[in-house]
């Protein structure tokens, strides 16, 4: 049923005895499941995460002056927005 969704690989290969075909020396099976789940859409998707916690984690050095200024920018990003846009 979701044989086209995950795309399923399956290899059968079989060793015959040098001098019988009837006698079997190995038989190796192999099978494979391509996670394109996995593959396109969770590894971006942490990447991207990733990456955003990277640069979170710089902004939250433990410094109180340096979250002080990110308020005071914060307040006055607000402050202007409320100025342009009376409302």
């Amino acid at each position: 049923m979701f044989a086209e969704l995950y795309r399923p690989t399956q290899d059968l290969s079989i060793d015959f005895h040098p001098e019988s075909r009837y006698f079997v020396q190995s038989i190796e099976y192999r099978s494979e499941i391509v996670p394109w789940f996995e593959r396109y859409l969770y590894a971006p998707l942490v990447t991207r995460v990733r990456r955003w916690s990277i640069w979170v984690r710089a902004l939250q050095s433990g410094s109180a002056h340096a979250y002080l200024t990110y308020l005071v920018i914060a307040l006055l990003g607000l402050l202007t927005l409320l100025i342009v846009r009376p409302g």
